[in-house]
């Protein structure tokens, strides 16, 4: 991930314009992935839409938000799943959902900062 930052970094800084940096960033990247694909024409349009949300975040909201990206998608993709109650490992799974939603939910109530959710008469 802090490869990414560096390239794009890098890339900014030859080309004096972010958002072509970013667009680079997201050819380059796409193209080394799509070589080593059994699928390239499958797999290409995935890497461009992987690369191109990491180069938006990474562009306009900055390196914690990307890191926070990939951690919660690396947690989530990695955790087994399963709707049988039983198993042996359905409390691991309900527990790292959980834990996701409740810290984006906390996330979101700490960006508002006391402010009211919807603005209107209705709620007051």
């Amino acid at each position: 991930m802090l490869i990414f930052f560096f390239v794009l970094v890098f890339l900014r800084a030859l080309l004096r314009n972010r958002w072509a940096a970013a667009t680079v960033f997201v050819l380059l990247y796409s193209f080394f992935n799509t070589l080593s694909s059994n699928h390239p024409l499958v797999d290409a349009p995935i890497w461009i839409i992987i690369f191109g949300i990491a180069a938006f975040a990474m562009v306009r909201y900055g390196l914690i938000v990307l890191a926070t990206a990939v951690f919660t998608a690396d947690t989530l993709l990695n955790v087994p799943y399963t709707l049988d109650p039983s198993a042996w490992y359905a409390p691991l799974s309900t527990c790292m959902v959980l834990s996701v939603i409740v810290l984006a939910v906390w996330g979101f109530y700490t960006a508002l900062a006391g402010q009211k959710l919807v603005k209107g008469e209705l709620f007051d």
